[in-house]
């Protein structure tokens, strides 16, 4: 195919066909005339005003875009109405295409960059706040905080996200159809990259939009300085005043029994509902296991969209993988890829850690992207066989590191769902791996009697140690043990692994 220029665009010549006699600007506006007369003006605002064309044929057109969030939602939503308007406009059907426009997304990234930087403000402190109650000198508005990285393009999706990720795009296409939005799961898997894209993406499409990120524990701070300052109207005014409120680490609501400042979030939740405004929430655990957080606010936080986040599958880890290797310059071969998926079957965290090893190996260490190079990456974390018994204090800190939970909330009362099977797998664990009694393993768990221990351990869902999805909890939990058995070995297996 043989390609010349038109006003610094490419246009194929397909045969003895000729490009189209109008420069790429006038197809362009003869396509956006077409599409004004089949969608609302707001749509074609939002989606297609900053497009362009990047190449056009006799039978082609292909559309440039800004980032893939703007190519997934034009293909997905509207690209049957585009392609009607693309033939409309030339007179005859054409193939019609999208893509991310390199200027254009160079240019997306600078303006978002000028946008934060204009953003950037004094942070919040108690002792603005006069030792008498004085008005501080200054408290609101706060700065909106994002992770440049944490935006919808970065973003992996896979099976174990791919329902959040899709009403995350709903929730900035069309804000308070689903409200409030709730996003559990572990530390690890990706719930402030989804909180944080949802942001980007909004100010991107609505530069003018008020939203406010803020971790609980810095809402809890604004809250306890605007009542020790007086200024509790301010904050009120602050917060209700926003368009979209997203709220990260919402299980340290619990600690410490924040009856006020529940209390506050509870009315500015019912406040911004009720005036549509998005609103969503990030958390270890779904509303019904949040522990010391009053009935109604898990009431309101339930009564809209929860969706928990797993552990990347193992495909979507080798799109993780190959994802931030590229962002380095990199390009490892599909096998190098496959091994370092298998490997890192634990958080996102550690599999980021080990991927900026390995960068760092190839680009410091002169090495090539080997097995043997790999290993090395790998090797800094791999916990090894265990030689030394285990204690029961051992298995019960690998169980809430996996389950993303204290120590205390395992061996305690807790009766969450979540706490049940971590608790259940903990002392299963501890029976099969460390010996001991009955007795003795009630008295570590809390004072629990004979009988309820024996019921626990017997009669524990021989899923949560199969070979199967269910299964993989347990397994990760022997991989942080540094013990070589697979998670069905141990219905079989004697008390005290390492009993001598």
């Amino acid at each position: 195919m043989q390609i010349i220029a038109v006003n610094k665009l490419k246009f194929p010549l397909i045969g003895k066909g000729v490009v189209l006699s109008l420069v790429a600007e006038e197809v362009w506006v003869k396509i956006q005339a077409e599409l004004k007369q089949r969608i609302p003006d707001v749509i074609f605002d939002q989606w297609f005003s900053g497009a362009e064309i990047m190449t056009c044929g006799d039978d082609r057109v292909d559309l440039g875009v800004q980032n893939r969030f703007f190519k997934s939602r034009i293909e997905t939503a509207y690209l049957d109405v585009l392609t009607k308007a693309v033939a409309a406009a030339i007179g005859r059907p054409a193939e019609v295409s999208i893509a991310v426009s390199p200027r254009l997304l160079a240019r997306f990234r600078k303006d978002q960059e000028m946008m934060r930087n204009e953003n950037v403000e004094v942070s919040l402190a108690a002792d603005n706040c006069g030792s008498d109650g004085s008005e501080a000198k200054r408290l609101w508005p706060r700065p909106v905080r994002l992770n440049p990285d944490f935006t919808f393009d970065s973003f992996i999706v896979g099976a174990s996200n791919r329902l959040s990720h899709a009403v995350g795009l709903r929730a900035v296409e069309r804000p308070g159809e689903y409200n409030p939005l709730y996003f559990c799961g572990q530390h690890g898997v990706g719930k402030t990259h989804l909180l944080q894209a949802i942001c980007h993406a909004i100010v991107a499409d609505r530069p003018d939009a008020s939203v406010v990120y803020v971790t609980c524990e810095k809402f809890v701070d604004d809250f306890s300085v605007a009542a020790t300052c007086k200024r509790i109207k301010e904050f009120r005014d602050y917060y209700r005043q926003c368009d979209v409120l997203v709220v990260d680490e919402l299980q340290s609501f619990g600690v410490g029994k924040k009856v006020s400042s529940q209390s506050e979030l509870l009315g500015l939740i019912d406040e911004l509902i009720a005036c549509g405004k998005q609103i969503v929430f990030g958390a270890i655990a779904p509303p019904s296991e949040l522990d010391g957080v009053d009935a109604k606010l898990l009431g309101r936080l339930g009564a809209g969209f929860v969706d928990k986040l797993s552990l990347p599958d193992e495909a979507t880890r080798q799109s993780l993988i190959a994802n931030k290797m590229r962002e380095r310059g990199i390009e490892l071969p599909e096998a190098a890829i496959s091994l370092m998926a298998r490997e890192l079957s634990g958080n996102v965290r550690r599999l980021e850690g080990t991927v900026q090893r390995l960068a760092a190996l190839i680009e410091f260490g002169g090495m090539e992207p080997t097995v043997g190079c790999i290993r090395m990456a790998l090797e800094v974390d791999a916990p090894g066989r265990r030689k030394s018994p285990l204690a029961y204090a051992d298995i019960v800190r690998a169980v809430a590191d996996e389950f993303g939970i204290s120590p205390e909330a395992v061996t305690g009362r807790g009766r969450g769902a979540a706490i049940r099977r971590a608790r259940q797998i903990a002392m299963v664990l501890c029976r099969r791996l460390a010996g001991g009694g009955y007795a003795e393993l009630g008295a570590h768990f809390g004072g629990r009697s004979h009988a309820t221990v024996i019921s626990s351990v017997n009669k524990a869902p021989r899923e949560l140690f199969s070979d199967g999805l269910a299964g993989r909890v347990v397994e990760r939990v022997l991989v942080r043990l540094g013990v070589a058995l697979k998670p069905e070995d141990l219905l079989f297996r004697q008390p005290g692994l390492f009993d001598k």
